[in-house]
């Protein structure tokens, strides 16, 4: 009986674990935009590690890499800038701070 119940137990966690490693946590992937003006700014990370980036008067596509709460967008190679990812929220050096869109 004691080893039907330490086998079914293990189990149990092997599933939950394999169930959990295959969720990795929530994507930092998506569309974000301007806190104060949603409607002229906004930001798409996509999955490929390539961005768009969408301002009134022009765009811009380039990379991004995360290391911990730190993202770089890179345009070129002289042309990068950071910012502080915390939750869905990403904030520029300057300060603006853009949000991420939930899926409809």
């Amino acid at each position: 009986m004691r080893r039907l119940l330490f086998v079914t137990m293990m189990a149990a966690i092997v599933a939950i674990l394999v169930t959990l490693a295959g969720c990795g946590g929530p994507s930092i992937t998506g569309k974000y935009v301007d806190r104060d003006y949603p409607d002229r700014y906004h930001i798409e990370l996509y999955k490929d590690g390539t961005f768009h980036l969408k301002d009134d008067k022009a765009s811009y596509d380039g990379t991004w890499k995360i290391d911990g709460d730190q993202l770089t967008f890179s345009l070129d190679s002289e042309r990068k800038t950071t910012a502080t990812i915390k939750g869905d929220r990403i904030t520029l050096k300057n300060g603006n701070v853009y949000v991420k869109q939930r899926d409809k």
